[in-house]
C-alpha cells in the first residue's frame, strides 16, 4: 500500500508525516475526517535528504497491513469464544458467560498491544521516494 504524505518534522532516521491539509479545502467530508489533524512516524532511509514540507511516498506492505488488522481485531474476537465457553462451564449465569468472553477479549487486546510495542519498527511505514515538485 502506497500513500503520498507531507513531512512535518525530522528526527534522525524517523520522520513525522501526515496528509497535506490543503487537499482538505473544499472537501465535503472534511468535517468528519480525522486524518487531516493526525501525524504519525515513518522510517526515513539514510541516503534520502529531506526537509520539512517535502512530499514523500510511504509504503507499508499489504501483508503487514492485513496481519496488523487480524492481530488488532481478529485475535480478540477469536479469544472471546474460549473465554465464553470456560465461564459457561464454571457458571450458569449468562451474564457471567458474557463477562468471561469480554475478559478474554480484553486480555487479547492487551497481548496485541504488547506485540505491537515490541515489533513497532516492523509495522512502521517506510518512505520509499521523494516526490518531485
Amino acid at each position: 500500500m502506497k500513500e503520498s504524505v507531507t513531512v512535518f518534522n525530522l528526527d534522525g532516521d524517523k520522520a513525522i508525516v501526515g496528509c497535506d491539509r490543503s487537499a482538505c479545502e473544499g472537501c465535503h467530508c472534511s468535517f468528519f475526517c480525522n486524518t487531516k489533524t493526525s501525524t504519525f512516524e515513518a522510517i526515513k532511509p539514510d541516503d534520502m535528504v529531506l526537509k520539512s514540507g517535502d512530499k514523500v511516498v510511504l509504503e507499508l506492505p499489504t501483508g503487514n497491513t492485513l496481519k496488523a488488522i487480524f492481530i488488532s481485531l481478529g485475535f480478540p474476537l477469536l479469544l472471546f469464544f474460549p473465554g465464553f465457553f470456560i465461564f459457561s462451564l464454571l457458571f450458569e449465569n449468562q451474564l457471567m458467560m458474557l463477562l468471561g468472553g469480554v475478559i478474554s477479549m480484553a486480555l487479547a487486546f492487551f497481548i496485541a498491544g504488547i506485540y505491537f510495542k515490541r515489533r513497532k519498527r516492523e509495522y512502521t511505514p517506510i518512505i520509499v521516494e521523494k516526490e518531485e515538485e
